[in-house]
């Protein structure tokens, strides 16, 4: 006994577990009876006066031996026996658990068995755990507690029903993360299997997850010299298999304000509770703690607070399972910090440089990955026959649209944009019938999936935020915009629509574009109301349609194009606006939320006296530059401009297309073209439709051409349209 103490301690304890009292009580005496001490029934006395729910008492010896038992079993004085059951009785703990005695005995005490019990308790003997059985048909076994509401009850697990394997991987103390498969083959469900991992870690905050993504947060862990032994209690059903894996923690959840130490673990103020709040983020300071709070995905990405523990603290981070060449942005209090592109593994890295102590808002924002092709319909003749291109200008695939109908006709509109919500993004064409525009839905394949007519041009984006695009116009008559969003179980569109605050509703209001400038998801609708001169931008909050931003401009001015992008060093990205005032002159104005009202303000503005401008694309061209400004006129010339330090833009190149005809160009950005530097997809929508592919040389910053076809055939004279995106 003096060496236990010496080695464990006191061999008299009590612990709670829930609202459950356990007390040990060592009733170990001379020639293998029992014998308690006046101090131990004094300490047990105080013991019982729990004020928890439930209590159970565990000794060695039985108090009554079993009817199979030895008659001389088991206290060394009967006195003694008999003082300590009366003390058992007076204060009734829901069981008293013995040993002892080779086998398995539940039953209720009573004055027949010991004169001092006046009201009875319950005593269970288990037994079964060794030693050589004396029950008669006895059988090695073990006991599985229950402890609910309504009281303890004890089953006995016997041998025969033992069908528990444990098979441990890489858990020998050499590896930072383990695995542990439970095997359950008996008919009886274990809610408590105890894991012993021993990892090569010194962190302190661990991730034990199941197969089934639910997460375990009660461990123990104790850090030895070379290695850290992590205990878990893992339940596991009757004839099932479990695979529970332990590693550090180092996932960042939504849901939960979070810690993270300089060696990346993470530490939860609300432990998660399964895998759904994981994100793919994680983060690593290089000195000092930082806190992560307010994590949220978004339909684009993810956005956190970060507050740095100490001054000048650089954090790096790693977001995975991107898409390979996905482009990201990453914002910073607003601010564009930098635009990285994921690797062949989907991962990317970047740091964030905290200056202060201050809460800093991080946003990260996906960019669309599609197919790297150039996706045309002619512009002025001929049937919409769909044509997919790689950059080469070799086809990639056809097929004819409105296929059937032959009462759609030109002008014809291109989108690739994802609206099923699968992998592959999906084509949309409209055409003009006699009084109505036609709309067609097709996957990449040409297989149609849903039609719908409507009284204007369209457009297409995703305004929810959850990732799928609608199709929306403005119906002029009931002054609302419609939208169409696709029912993959109907196979067919669905509608809502929003009404137009009554001062914007104008009968010469026009839906231009949608435009995603806060990098949460959420397209933005631009709007050119002709009668009042006005920009307006609207966007859907709780279910209606509500101004974000407006702009006037000069009388009878007309918009020819809107666009958005990163154009100011110190603001988020900007709405883009191209227009033409009654004298001739066209502008491109840069337009930024003003912090004291609803109207924007112009940030930059470029002046064009003697040139119209037809279409503006604003994109990355260099990674960690500004956005590029590119336009085109109707006089077959194409211009790039960059933002100077003079609230305007300089040019930096008249591009030289040489192409036949003398009319407007369409351009846009190589449909998946997400590396650097990006390319420009010039057209020619009248005959004979030339395209071609423009690229940012690296040493000279300026575009040149290194590809170029006919869409239809050099002899066509229909033009080309190529695809928005």
């Amino acid at each position: 006994l003096s060496i236990y103490q010496a080695l464990f301690g006191e061999v008299d304890y009590s612990y709670e577990v829930g609202d459950t009292h356990f007390i040990a009580l060592s009733t170990a005496g001379s020639e293998s009876r029992g014998e308690v001490s006046a101090e131990q029934l004094t300490w047990l006395e105080t013991e019982l006066q729990t004020t928890q729910t439930h209590t159970i008492v565990y000794l060695h010896h039985p108090l009554v031996v079993p009817s199979w038992g030895q008659a001389t079993c088991c206290y060394v004085d009967t006195t003694n026996r008999d003082e300590l059951a009366d003390l058992l009785d007076r204060y009734a703990p829901d069981l008293v658990i013995a040993g002892h005695s080779q086998g398995y005995d539940y039953r209720q005490l009573t004055s027949a068995d010991v004169s001092t019990i006046d009201n009875g308790f319950y005593q269970l003997v288990t037994g079964g755990a060794g030693g050589t059985i004396a029950q008669p048909d006895g059988d090695y076994h073990y006991t599985l507690m229950h402890v609910s509401p309504d009281g303890v009850t004890n089953e006995p697990i016997y041998e025969t029903n033992f069908g528990l394997a444990i098979d441990y991987e890489n858990n020998r103390g050499t590896k930072t993360a383990a695995t542990a498969i439970i095997e359950n083959n008996s008919d009886y469900a274990m809610p408590y299997v105890r894991l012993r991992f021993r990892l090569a870690t010194t962190a302190t905050n661990f991730t034990i997850s199941d197969d089934l993504g639910t997460y375990y947060s009660d461990y123990d862990w104790h850090a030895y010299d070379d290695y850290t032994v992590v205990y878990v209690a893992i339940p596991i059903s009757a004839n099932s298999t479990s695979t529970i894996i332990i590693a550090p923690s180092t996932e960042l959840h939504s849901g939960t304000t979070q810690t993270v130490t300089p060696s990346g673990n993470v530490s939860y103020e609300t432990e998660p509770i399964n895998t759904t709040t994981a994100t793919d983020l994680t983060a690593q300071p290089t000195s000092a703690n930082i806190v992560i709070a307010n994590l949220t995905e978004t339909g684009t990405g993810l956005t956190w607070d970060q507050t740095a523990t100490a001054s000048d603290e650089v954090i790096n981070y790693t977001m995975a399972n991107l898409e390979p060449i996905q482009v990201v942005d990453v914002f910073v209090d607003a601010v564009l910090h930098t635009r990285v592109v994921a690797d062949a593994n989907g991962q990317i890295n970047f740091t964030v440089s905290s200056s202060d102590l201050s809460a800093q808002a991080i946003q990260v924002a996906r960019l669309p990955v599609v197919a790297n092709q150039v996706i045309t319909v002619p512009s002025l003749i001929g049937d919409p026959q769909i044509r997919f291109f790689d950059k080469s200008g070799a086809v990639q695939g056809q097929w004819y649209a409105f296929r059937g109908n032959s009462a759609v006709q030109q002008p014809y509109a291109l989108w690739q944009t994802n609206i099923t919500g699968t992998a592959t993004p999906e084509i949309i064409i409209t055409g003009q019938s006699t009084t109505e525009q036609i709309v067609e839905l097709s996957a990449q394949d040409g297989t149609i999936l849903a039609t719908a007519e409507i009284p204007s041009q369209p457009i297409s984006a995703d305004i929810d935020g959850n990732g799928y695009s609608n199709i929306l116009y403005y119906h002029a008559k009931q002054r609302n915009v419609r939208s169409f969003f696709y029912d993959g179980d109907a196979q067919d569109f669905t509608l809502e629509h929003w009404l137009v605050p009554k001062p914007y509703r104008s009968d010469r209001l026009e839906l231009l574009t949608a435009k995603d400038p806060n990098h949460d998801g959420r397209a933005e609708l631009a709007f050119f109301d002709a009668t009042h001169d006005r920009f307006i931008v609207m966007a859907v909050q709780t279910n209606r349609l509500v101004v974000t931003g407006r702009y006037s401009l000069p009388h009878d001015s007309t918009i020819s194009t809107v666009d958005s992008g990163q154009l100011d060093t110190k603001n988020t990205q900007a709405w883009v606006i191209a227009y033409q005032n009654k004298h001739g002159v066209s502008r491109v104005d840069v337009l930024q939320p003003n912090n004291t009202g609803l109207n924007f303000q112009r940030t930059r503005s470029l002046r064009l006296a003697q040139a119209t401008i037809s279409q503006v694309l604003v994109a990355p061209v260099i990674a960690g530059k500004l956005d590029r400004l590119v336009f085109s006129t109707p006089a077959n010339k194409v211009f790039a401009y960059r933002p100077n330090n003079q609230a305007g833009f300089s040019r930096l190149q008249k591009i030289s297309t040489t192409l036949g005809s003398n009319g407007p160009i369409g351009l846009t950005w190589l449909t998946g073209s997400q590396t650097y530097p990006r390319e420009l997809v010039i057209a020619e929508t009248n005959q004979p439709g030339q395209l071609q592919i423009w690229q940012l040389a690296a040493a000279t910053k300026r575009f040149q051409k290194i590809a170029n076809w006919y869409g239809y055939g050099e002899n066509f004279s229909g033009g080309t349209t190529v695809a928005e995106q």
